[in-house]
């Protein structure tokens, strides 16, 4: 329920592109975008208000899988040049930020008892709180990157109908 002369206004689209090919690949790519104003929403452990228009949320994802493996690309910006006001503390909060993140998996079957996956990830956030009002930051002390790496693996051993052996490892 909007607050009195909250209005909010916001444009999305979005497309998605799916391709089965003939030996059982799988691909799928997809987006989309939204801009605009999003009036009062919960950000940074407060009430704030988005007075302009200028609020991008793009996002992205590329897939490719079959029945052994499944790998993908995402990409989540948003960015919001003129900020959000606190409305307890009136402070403005700027927030540009993204992250791209990409994975693989595959699956394994040496032996009809035997399964294993492999897999890994790695990734890189961006955050930058500067605010061209103030010529500040506004929430960072300063833009801040991180990046992640990680591998995976489990094997799964059938002992019977009714047991299963379960080891899993992961390292980030």
């Amino acid at each position: 329920m909007p607050f009195d002369g909250e209005q909010s206004q916001g444009v999305f689209g979005a497309i998605r592109f799916d391709k089965y090919l003939d030996n059982g690949v799988t691909l799928t790519m997809e987006g989309w975008h939204a801009q605009g104003s999003v009036g009062v929403v919960m950000v940074h452990a407060q009430r704030t208000y988005s007075p302009n228009r200028d609020a991008k949320r793009p996002w992205a994802r590329f897939n490719v899988s079959n029945e052994r493996f499944t790998a993908s690309v995402n990409y989540d910006g948003h960015f919001n040049l003129t900020g959000y006001q606190g409305l307890s503390t009136t402070v403005n909060f700027v927030n540009n930020s993204y992250k791209l993140t990409a994975e693989g998996q595959a699956n394994f079957t040496p032996h009809p008892d035997l399964q294993l996956v492999v897999g890994g990830t790695v990734g890189v956030e961006e955050m930058d709180s500067f605010d061209e009002c103030t010529g500040t930051q506004s929430f960072l002390f300063r833009p801040i990157t991180a990046d992640r790496e990680g591998v995976f693996g489990q094997a799964s051993w059938d002992l019977s109908e009714r047991v299963t052996l379960v080891g899993a490892l992961r390292g980030d």
